[in-house]
């Protein structure tokens, strides 16, 4: 892992047995969530890292 980077892991269940994947999104990405039901409230959330 590299300092200030930040990290996206999936989880994939397959059976009895789960599988870890992860993806490097750089340092200090554009990230966030969106949260909401769409076309009435939905906002989206900038997460910030430090």
């Amino acid at each position: 892992m590299k300092p200030r980077h930040v990290y996206e892991a999936q989880f994939h269940v397959e059976g009895n047995r789960f599988r870890v994947s992860e993806k490097d999104l750089g340092e200090n990405p554009e990230y966030g969530m969106t949260l909401g039901l769409k076309g009435v409230n939905q906002k989206y959330f900038r997460v910030s890292f430090e």
